[in-house]
């Protein structure tokens, strides 16, 4: 979970949080499901400089892609390259979670 919330995607805490408790120990299920809510709710930690230079070092490089000569299909290719690259940077920079696997971390779980 230490790795998931250092890199700001929370897919592991989002299994148990959304996960139904079995087995044995039902109590230690779910305080682990609310330590992990809450978790989920204080957000991950803001981005660094040096990561958000790099995310914008990508996007621009993605953009300048498109400024010369180009096919439909090549111009496509790089928007949808570009796309969950904003998307990223756009969360992660006003320090909300992002899953790839997801369309957008729920507002409910907003810092």
């Amino acid at each position: 979970m230490d790795d998931d919330v250092a890199r700001g995607r929370p897919s592991l805490l989002n299994m148990i949080a959304e996960g139904t408790v079995t087995g044995d120990a039902p109590r230690h299920a779910e305080l682990l499901r609310q330590t992990v809510l809450e978790r989920l709710h204080v957000g991950p930690a803001p981005l660094t400089q040096g990561e958000l230079n790099a995310w914008r070092y990508e996007i621009t490089d993605a953009i300048n892609d498109l400024k010369g000569e180009r096919s439909t299909t090549e111009a496509l290719a790089i928007g949808a390259m570009l796309y969950p690259k904003l998307v990223r940077l756009t969360l992660r920079g006003r320090d909300r979670w992002f899953d790839e696997h997801r369309r957008v971390a729920p507002p409910s779980w907003r810092a």
